[in-house]
């Protein structure tokens, strides 16, 4: 089985100021920059015995192919876009902050943070499709001969694979997922067959 590697693209400017991004294509500012840089050299760290350069997959917004060019050139690999990775479409949500999403859409803001897999934000996409779409990226990436495979994502879609306690929903929020952050994907003996680890 492959190594996986998940990682959270940069910071955002939308993401200093609390903002939902969603689909909204906004570049890493100075911080995210500096950010990938280190995701990158962590990276090359874990990666000395390693012969072959990592599979490196990315959502196609600027943000996380911006990360995926600084992994790229930390450890080799060409970015390969990838739009299972993309990230949730917020719908009427995109650029709100989490309070002007509450109190403009109370009862969808709700399920959204209570009962994620059956929230769907207004006029978005559904959080049971985005988690899908991420289960099956990373099927697909931990079969075929030993290797690295690195994909690269955005918050709620890797929240939602990571999921710490899949009989409460809302754990998905409980942990931090700092931008630039790195999680691995560890084979076990679950219904899913995979495990992460927290992000480091």
């Amino acid at each position: 089985m492959r190594t996986v590697f998940v990682v959270r693209h940069g910071r955002t400017a939308l993401n200093a100021t609390g903002r939902f991004r969603g689909r909204e294509d906004v570049p890493l500012d100075d911080v995210g920059l500096t950010e990938v840089a280190a995701t990158g050299e962590r990276l090359a760290g874990r990666l000395t015995d390693v012969s072959e350069p990592p599979i490196i997959h990315s959502s196609p917004l600027t943000r996380t192919r911006q990360t995926a060019e600084a992994i790229a050139h930390a450890c080799g690999g060409e970015p390969i876009s990838d739009e299972r990775l993309l990230d949730l479409d917020h719908g009427a949500w995109t650029g709100l902050t989490a309070d002007e999403a509450a109190a403009r859409d109370p009862e969808a803001y709700r399920l959204f943070r209570e009962d994620p897999e059956h929230a769907v934000p207004p006029g978005g996409e559904p959080l049971e499709v985005v988690q899908r779409r991420m289960r099956d990226v990373l099927r697909v990436s931990v079969e075929g001969p030993a290797g690295i495979v690195v994909l690269v994502s955005h918050e709620i879609p890797i929240r939602l694979l990571c999921r710490a306690d899949p009989a409460d929903q809302a754990s998905m929020w409980r942990d931090p997922l700092p931008t630039g952050s790195i999680s691995t994907v560890e084979p076990d003996g679950s219904h899913e067959g995979w495990s992460v680890t927290e992000p480091w």
